[in-house]
């Protein structure tokens, strides 16, 4: 057995350049399809699309078709001809299975109505699921968790679920507190109408009231945009459709816009030349660049988001025996200030935005049908890495109308592999050539931290080139560490050499390598994933495991 040993912890070192190489990038992009009715346009041909990069037609090197089947015929089928004969239902690669990221925002649904979006979400799962479908459940309640990871078992998913559902009871602490707010400011102006405080008195109060609301928002939803950002880093490095289904009933592009606008209409006729509060403290909070940022990141990562907007323009299961005329501007207001931003993420994506319906299910069914039919685009990029291109898809037929990623970002070999080394964090269903196993030694205490050491095993089938009278190559090891809460750390690369005379070639073939590192890690469950690289031929595996520190 070959032995590498790195110790006490990990290092990070640029990786050995032992031959240049030219990176070939095929970008893809799925594109929807549908006539001036919604009702899906199925068998074109890739002649019938035009593909844009930054406004320059590319050619369509790869192309096929995910059609609808009858119900209870199976998966979807894939084709890539362009014949007019129905598709053959025949087992997905990698490329062409769905991966769903499904996204429960608990802190802003509310408490009437999240059973029945729970119960709709369970709906979708047992129904629509299909085999080779894998799916993630996670949820946010001011801090995330990852529910289910990434499973093909949907009973596994319908009963986290189930489990999410006898978890959480009473309202959420975001419209109690919202409701609370309201009855002290008109608390405040009751008094000023009474004339027992001024009105100016009482405006500057509420104003100040609504304010540290409002900044509270904008903490809550930083966290809500950082957690789907962090969950989406997860999907990076699987293949085949990705889509995010987010469910909730707040994210805003301007926290607080709604309670601003409120109070002025509340004080409106009392305090004729106050200037309105909602131009400028909307302005002031804005998340237009963060949800922005975010949709950046679906498309870099090529996730489509899906959402479901349980709120509703008419209040929704808001109380409807409120004392203000206001109410339903503010509560219009709400609705519209998140509407616009969940549009803005489904569009920018090629997803779709679902609002304004009380029915749940019809919502998820819509969902479901969107995903049945779709085409997927392949074209040579010479995009540089790291740069974001705009991508645009028309089709022969100015009637038809698409939906597609409106940008992507380059990745090198490098990004790409760091990435499937998280998607292997949650159990990804992430595959590779190289078969690697691990063993997991006991936790030393170091500090507040432990260090854990590790064994990882794989076969010596490393790519070697001469080099005098030596053979040359080596292999990058990758590992990070995650929680159940999503948090993920840094991906540490080590880089290891391998360099041996041409003789002792089939000595090193016989036997397996052994490689040796110590991980710091703190306390609780941590969710381990290990990646090997071979550097010259970019061959891979991976392994995972689950690592309890006391």
């Amino acid at each position: 057995m070959l032995v590498f040993s790195l110790s006490p912890t990990l290092a990070s070192a640029q990786d050995p350049k032992l031959v240049e190489s030219i990176e070939v990038r095929i970008t893809n992009v799925d594109v929807i399809v549908t006539d001036r009715s919604g009702k899906p346009v199925t068998g074109l041909t890739k002649d019938d699309f035009t593909i844009y990069e930054n406004k320059r037609q590319q050619p369509i090197t790869n192309f096929y078709e995910m059609r609808a089947q009858p119900e209870n015929a199976g998966p979807a089928a894939a084709t890539t001809s362009e014949s007019a004969n129905p598709p053959v239902a025949e087992p997905l690669s990698d490329s062409r299975q769905r991966r769903f990221l499904l996204f429960v925002d608990n802190y802003s649904i509310h408490p009437h109505d999240r059973n029945r979006v729970l119960e709709a979400l369970e709906k979708f799962v047992g129904t629509h699921m299909q085999p080779g479908d894998s799916a993630t459940l996670v949820s946010w309640n001011r801090a995330l968790k990852v529910d289910v990871p990434m499973t093909r078992d949907k009973d596994v998913i319908r009963r986290g679920v189930s489990a999410m559902k006898a978890a959480v009871s009473g309202g959420p602490s975001m419209i109690v507190a919202k409701e609370q707010l309201k009855s002290r400011c008109n608390d405040l102006f009751d008094q000023a109408k009474a004339r027992r405080i001024p009105m100016g008195m009482a405006y500057g109060q509420s104003l100040s009231m609504i304010r540290s609301y409002a900044d509270e928002l904008v903490a809550v939803e930083k966290g809500t945009i950082e957690s789907m950002r962090l969950v989406l880093a997860g999907m990076a490095g699987l293949e085949g459709k990705k889509v995010m289904v987010f469910t909730g009933a707040h994210l805003p592009e301007r926290p607080g816009i709604d309670l601003f606008q409120w109070l002025d209409m509340t004080y409106a006729q009392y305090m004729r030349n106050q200037a309105p509060a909602m131009l400028s403290e909307g302005s002031e909070r804005s998340q237009v660049l963060k949800l922005e940022a975010l949709a950046r990141k679906a498309n870099a990562e090529g996730v489509a988001i899906y959402t479901i907007d349980t709120a509703s323009a008419e209040g929704g299961a808001i109380a409807a025996d409120s004392r203000e005329a206001g109410d339903v501007s503010e509560q219009f207001a709400d609705f519209t200030n998140t509407a616009m931003a969940l549009q803005a993420l489904a569009r920018v994506t090629g997803g779709m935005a679902l609002s304004a319906t009380r029915n749940f299910d019809v919502a998820f069914e819509t969902v479901a049908s969107d995903l049945s039919s779709y085409y997927s685009l392949g074209y040579r990029s010479d995009a540089r890495t790291g740069s974001e291109r705009a991508i645009a898809v028309k089709t022969r037929n100015p009637a038809y109308r698409v939906r597609s990623r409106q940008t992507y970002v380059a990745k090198s070999n490098e990004d790409e592999m760091n990435d499937r080394v998280i998607a292997n964090v949650y159990g990804s269903g992430i595959h590779g050539e190289v078969p690697v196993s691990m063993e997991v030694g006991s936790p030393v205490r170091d500090n507040d931290e432990y260090l854990v050491p590790l064994k990882i095993h794989f076969d010596s089938k490393l790519t070697l080139i001469p080099d005098g009278a030596d053979l040359a190559g080596g292999f990058n090891v990758l590992v990070v560490v995650g929680s159940s809460a999503g948090a993920l750390s840094k991906v540490s690369r080590i880089p290891q050499p391998v360099r041996i005379p041409k003789e002792k070639e089939a000595w090193f073939r016989a036997n397996p390598i052994l490689f040796n590192v110590s991980i710091k890690m703190r306390p609780g469950e941590n969710l381990l994933s290990v990646g090997v690289v071979d550097q010259i031929s970019n061959s891979s595996g991976f392994t995972r495991a689950s690592v309890v520190v006391p």
